[in-house]
C-alpha cells in the first residue's frame, strides 16, 4: 500500500478473491503468480469500468478470454490496473483520480494503457505484467523494463518461418 500512495497504479484490489482462487491456481508455467489486470479484461466477480467515470461496470459474469488465457496458465488475479480511459491515451492519465506515474520518476507518466501494470511491476508490488499492446507505444520502455511476449493464439507466424 505505501507503494500505491506515490504511483496511483491500482484501480480495484481484490485480495480476498485473490486468496480464494489461489489454491486452484496449482497447474501452468505460471501457477500461483500473483498479478493484476488492466480494468478494460473481464475478470469474474469484478467490474470492468475501461478507466472511465462514464462507465458503471456491474461485476463480469465470467473471465473474459484474455483474462481466461492467462488465468490458464495459473496466474492469480490481485484486482484491476489503471488505464487511461478507454486505454485511448499515449499516457496513463486515468480519468476518475490522479494520473499513475512512473516509480522511477514520479513527474512522469508510466506510459500508455497498460502503464498502471508496468508501473506495478517495476516498483516491486507485482513480479509479472500480464498485458496487452495494440498501440505503438510499450510502457514497458517507458518504465524501463524487459519486454517479452507469449504466444498470442490469435497471431499469425511471419511467412518467412510458414
Amino acid at each position: 500500500h505505501q507503494v500505491e500512495t506515490h504511483i496511483n497504479a491500482i484501480e480495484l484490489a481484490s485480495f480476498e478473491q485473490a486468496l480464494a482462487t489461489a489454491d486452484t491456481r496449482t497447474r501452468g508455467i505460471f501457477a500461483g503468480v500473483p498479478t493484476f489486470v488492466k480494468d478494460n479484461t473481464d475478470i469474474r466477480g469484478l467490474p470492468t469500468n475501461h478507466g472511465s467515470q462514464a462507465v458503471n461496470g456491474r461485476p463480469a459474469k465470467a473471465d473474459g478470454a484474455f483474462a481466461r488465457q492467462y488465468m490458464d496458465q495459473g496466474f492469480v488475479c490481485l484486482g484491476k490496473s489503471t488505464l487511461p480511459e478507454f486505454g485511448f491515451n499515449a499516457s496513463t492519465e486515468y480519468m476518475g483520480s490522479a494520473p499513475t506515474r512512473n516509480p522511477w520518476h514520479t513527474d512522469y507518466s508510466s506510459g500508455a494503457s497498460s502503464g498502471g501494470s508496468a508501473a506495478l511491476v517495476a516498483a516491486g508490488a507485482e513480479p509479472v505484467l500480464v498485458s496487452f499492446l495494440i498501440g505503438a507505444q510499450s510502457p514497458r520502455a517507458v518504465v524501463h523494463l524487459l519486454e517479452s511476449r507469449l504466444p498470442d493464439p490469435w497471431e499469425r507466424p511471419p511467412k518467412h518461418l510458414i
